[in-house]
């Protein structure tokens, strides 16, 4: 069962032999506009190590990309995998999150914010093949 505080490796095809990290900051995350569906709000962060055990320093300023809200088939599909569980501090996580839908931005459980606060991610869930593609964006 995924809960705050997970930290998880991952790999991807443009950095073989790496492993990347990220954490999950909730399970509970509102970025659909209907309240009963829930997401998991993650980070994804630009240290990598090659031991998928030997996790680096994870802090909010060293992101890959803003926070996302997924689902768990990133873990389901193996293409995530939970290496570590560490209860958050209030240091661990951005003091706001932010997301646009590209009129609007809101915070993680979808109440609206008077403007930007960086750094935006996207609202809505993202799937795999999303997260994928931004990651390989990020590493261009």
């Amino acid at each position: 069962m995924l809960a705050p505080g997970d930290i998880f490796a991952w790999q991807h095809a443009r950095r073989p032999g790496r492993f990347h990290f990220g954490r999950v900051v909730s399970t509970e995350a509102n970025l659909t506009g209907i309240p009963e569906v829930h997401c998991i709000l993650i980070y994804l962060y630009r240290a990598w190590s090659l031991d998928k055990h030997a996790i680096p320093d994870l802090r909010h300023d060293l992101l890959l990309l803003p926070p996302i809200g997924t689902n768990r088939l990133g873990w389901t599909r193996g293409y995530f995998e939970t290496v570590a569980r560490q209860p958050l501090t209030k240091a661990d996580v951005l003091p706001q999150h932010c997301f646009t839908d590209g009129a609007s931005f809101l915070d993680e459980h979808g109440r609206y914010l008077p403007g930007p606060v960086e750094p935006v991610g996207r609202y809505g869930l993202a799937g795999i093949g999303l997260i994928d593609e931004l990651i390989g964006i990020a590493f261009d």
